[in-house]
């Protein structure tokens, strides 16, 4: 879900703070797994330095393989 981090939508609801909750919780064991299951299935980022990280990997292996 890139980009909803920072998103409020035009009634005032901060998604962006939604959204660090839900990384709280899950952090701490405090969400069920049909909560975990229906975030997944929106493809949640539930750890967005680890997906930049991976990211990066995939844009080096494809710089490497254009050289």
């Amino acid at each position: 879900m890139p980009g909803a981090d920072h998103f409020t939508t035009k009634d005032g609801f901060s998604l962006g703070s939604w959204v660090s909750e839900r990384r709280r919780d899950y952090k701490n064991s405090q969400l069920t797994p049909d909560r975990i299951e229906a975030l997944n299935g929106l493809g949640f980022i539930w750890d967005p330095f680890e997906d930049d990280y991976q990211r990066g990997v995939g844009y080096l292996k494809a710089y490497n393989r254009a050289r």
